[in-house]
């Protein structure tokens, strides 16, 4: 599924990586560093920048504190959750048993970060053509920055 979107990678461990909720480490006693939380922290960053290399591209008139405030509206976890049912990642994430009972996999945080992650993962698994095309697709045309 993410396949058709990123393209393939030689390492899926990071794919993984991505999907994998922290419940699941934490309930099943894995190594915490197995969840996407690294990499959210990593993906967030890469939203962030493609978000305003293509903002500063669009909109070569508005000042900082525009951009900077539409920037805020397009990455926020309500876009994301939405982009993540879009593309299915709401099926895709691993969730701890508890997690899952509490209806984790529609919760909101859940997939705008594991959204994070995905797009971290494939950045680092070499790309980022492809996650900078799905931004633009995802992120930038459809909530109409163009």
């Amino acid at each position: 599924m993410l396949e058709k979107i990123f393209g393939t990678v030689e390492d899926e461990s990071l794919v993984e990586k991505a999907l994998t909720h922290p419940s699941f480490t934490k309930e099943l006693n894995l190594d915490s560093l197995t969840s996407y939380e690294r990499l959210e922290f990593f993906g967030d960053s890469v939203l962030k920048l493609f978000t305003s290399k293509l903002l500063y591209e669009i909109y070569p008139e508005y000042p900082e504190g525009k951009l900077s405030q539409i920037r805020s509206i397009l990455v926020s976890d309500a876009i994301l959750c939405e982009i993540a049912f879009q593309i299915g990642l709401d099926k895709l994430i691993k969730l701890g048993p508890a997690e899952e009972k509490q209806g984790g996999r529609k919760r909101e945080s859940n997939l705008a970060c594991s959204l994070e992650a995905t797009l971290g993962a494939y950045y680092l698994s070499g790309q980022g053509d492809a996650v900078e095309k799905f931004i633009i697709k995802y992120v930038i045309k459809f909530n109409g920055a163009i």
